[in-house]
């Protein structure tokens, strides 16, 4: 009897030890991705700020220069830090998982950092692949080809570089033709930005010019 009560201790232990060690994990896991988060909503700030900035203040042609090479640096940077391990920031989370651990606050923990990572990568994109996510599954019949190459190319073509990760994930891409794929919707995403963005400053320009 003392024996059993023993092993039964020692097993508990181990458990609670096991436990405590997954958690520690979910909580390094938990400020590693919001650090992640926080840093690509400054990087995106940024850029933000200064593609329209190059527009108004410098040639067109220089302004599409510069804001290709940032976003393609951009692009080479996202990727490899989720080979790393970094978290998609349009898929569930770490801190999800975290949460769940403690019932009471888990749902409040998921819904608020959903809205956050909404605001990290643009509620455009995210509501966009969270509801046509599923047209990218490999399709047999014509009309779900043709859905699939839509979806994918319309979302490389309006969305930047966490938006064309997860798209092209989201098809089937992985390691190398997923990065060259990758740099080819930064491509489209920056002529369109820049295309928009220069229509925008000019027709502001013309209004303030009356």
């Amino acid at each position: 009897m003392a024996l059993g009560l023993g092993l039964e201790y020692d097993l508990a232990l181990q458990g609670t030890q096991v436990q405590d060690e997954v958690r520690e994990r979910l909580r390094a896991g938990l400020f590693q991705e919001l650090g992640f988060v926080a840093a690509w909503k400054i990087q995106s700030s940024l850029a933000t700020v200064a593609f329209f900035a190059f527009v108004a203040l410098v040639h067109l042609g220089i302004a599409l220069l510069i804001m290709m090479a940032w976003s393609l640096v951009a692009t080479l940077i996202y990727h490899r830090a989720r080979l790393m391990g970094l978290p998609d920031l349009f898929e569930n989370s770490r801190i999800s998982a975290f949460g769940a651990g403690k019932s009471r606050y888990a749902g409040f923990t998921t819904m608020a950092f959903t809205l956050v990572k909404a605001c990290v990568v643009g509620v455009q994109p995210f509501i966009y692949c969270r509801t046509l996510g599923f047209l990218l599954r490999p399709a047999a019949s014509l009309p779900r080809r043709a859905a699939r190459l839509t979806v994918l190319w319309t979302g490389l073509t309006l969305f930047g570089v966490t938006a064309t990760h997860h798209l092209l994930q989201k098809a089937g891409y992985s390691g190398g033709e997923l990065l060259n794929f990758s740099y080819v919707g930064t491509i489209l995403n920056v002529a369109y930005r820049i295309l928009i963005s220069a229509v925008l400053v000019n027709a502001v320009t013309g209004v303030v010019s009356l």
